[in-house]
């Protein structure tokens, strides 16, 4: 089952193979003592959401649109989920969710396509004044 909506199929949401929101948000709290001990980028936990396709939830469905793919009820109950899990990976989370919303409404064409159609993939980085995506382990400089 996905995590936009019980009931919807995996094969019809957006990202490919969707976990069970419950599977995910379980892995990203088992991990959560060990990241306050050795604080970084929670790449893990965000790898986790992005598979389970939860970085795509408030990316417009078709993105030429301005209708949301899942109801802001739905994009709320996912983020206190993920934020009781670990409220350090809530609040980035939110940042993300927030970022996005930002892009799919202010931002000009053809920005606005080329950001929301790699969105789902990974995540804002507003440190640099530049978006960084997640998309893969060790993708990133540095890594």
């Amino acid at each position: 089952m996905s995590i936009f909506s019980p009931g919807r199929e995996e094969r019809d949401s957006p990202g490919g193979n969707h976990d069970d929101l419950e599977d995910t948000v379980t892995r990203i709290s088992a991990g959560a003592d060990e990241r306050d001990l050795h604080p970084s980028f929670p790449e893990d936990p965000f790898m986790q959401l992005a598979a389970a396709g939860t970085l795509a939830l408030p990316v417009p469905d078709p993105i030429g649109e301005h209708r949301r793919r899942a109801p802001f009820a739905e994009e709320w109950r996912v983020l206190r989920a993920v934020a009781r899990a670990d409220g350090s990976v809530g609040r980035i989370l939110d940042g993300h969710f927030n970022g996005v919303e930002r892009v799919s409404l202010l931002a000009p064409e053809p920005l606005r396509s080329a950001e929301l159609e790699a969105s789902p993939r990974g995540s804002y980085s507003w440190e640099s004044g530049e978006p960084t995506r997640y998309q893969e382990r060790g993708s990133q400089p540095g890594s």
